[in-house]
């Protein structure tokens, strides 16, 4: 056991040197089975120009022998269960040869239509369109969830003259937005103040931390709400709603419908492609299909 144990070890050893420079192959680009053979599992073998790259310039000899010896075994137990693996197959090994193909070949045309869709897919959409899209699929616009237009910015709870601020967003003066605009810029460290964009409700409660157990009956009773935190108070000011199940607004489904215009160009796209590859190989013969 030891004489073998020794003998493995300079054989290691001397694969080591030949990869890190000791005994470099003269030409690495020489066929497999003109060097040396390291291991075998089965019908496979390990060749000495396989790892030639595989120990780093200036690693220690241990770091090294221990660097190829780790390959080797993870090779061996590669083969031993890929061989162990086709030997259980049995029936099975034409099917999952067929689904490998399948793959294969999925991945290839994919590739194909990706890179003719890169080239050739007009992702410009106007707002024509759009609103055309809006028009005519209204019914799939239905909402899923309550949606809101507001402001709101949070302070410090020291902050002053926050009465005022409140009394401003409620005003219908222009100059009053104007302050609540300035005055929210100056002193709030948050805010959000386009009170042209709709929001998700829920996830307008989750940035303000506004708590409610009845979303529909707080967003027809509330305009302004003040919601005190640890240290600091956020303050909203509600200017729209609408309710799940309504009419979803176009400008609320502008990015959506955006996305479905340009998906829809892509499959049509896609649906050329495959016409005109079967129209072309229909014209050249390059097909038949047999009568029974």
């Amino acid at each position: 056991m030891k004489l073998i144990k020794i003998l493995f070890l300079t054989i290691l050893v001397a694969v080591i040197c030949s990869i890190t420079g000791c005994g470099m192959l003269d030409d690495k680009d020489s066929k497999k089975n003109e060097g040396r053979q390291l291991a075998r599992a089965f019908d496979d073998y390990l060749y000495e120009i396989d790892i030639v790259d595989l120990v780093p310039p200036n690693t220690k000899a241990d770091d090294s022998m221990m660097i190829v010896k780790s390959y080797i075994d993870n090779w061996i137990k590669e083969k031993v269960l890929l061989h162990k693996a086709q030997e259980s197959i049995g029936d099975y090994e034409k099917q999952v040869e067929s689904q490998v193909s399948q793959y294969r070949n999925s991945l290839i045309t994919y590739a194909y239509q990706k890179a003719i869709i890169k080239k050739q897919l007009d992702t410009l959409v106007n707002e024509a369109e759009i609103n055309k899209f809006y028009e005519d699929n209204k019914n799939n616009f239905l909402l899923k969830e309550n949606i809101t237009r507001c402001i709101y910015a949070k302070f410090y709870s020291n902050t002053q003259d926050l009465k005022k601020l409140k009394q401003w967003m409620v005003s219908s003066v222009e100059a009053d937005r104007e302050k609540v605009d300035n005055f929210c810029l100056q002193y709030a460290f948050d805010y959000f103040l386009n009170d042209d964009t709709w929001l998700s409700f829920a996830d307008l409660m989750l940035r303000t931390g506004i708590k409610t157990y009845n979303q529909e009956q707080f967003l027809q009773s509330t305009k302004v709400i003040e919601v005190p935190d640890s240290g600091s108070v956020t303050i909203v000011r509600f200017y729209d709603f609408k309710i799940k199940e309504s009419l979803s607004p176009l400008s609320f489904e502008n990015n959506n419908i955006r996305n479905l215009i340009i998906n829809k160009r892509k499959l049509d796209l896609i649906t050329k492609l495959e016409n005109a590859a079967y129209d072309n190989a229909l014209k050249k013969n390059e097909f038949e299909i047999f009568k029974k």
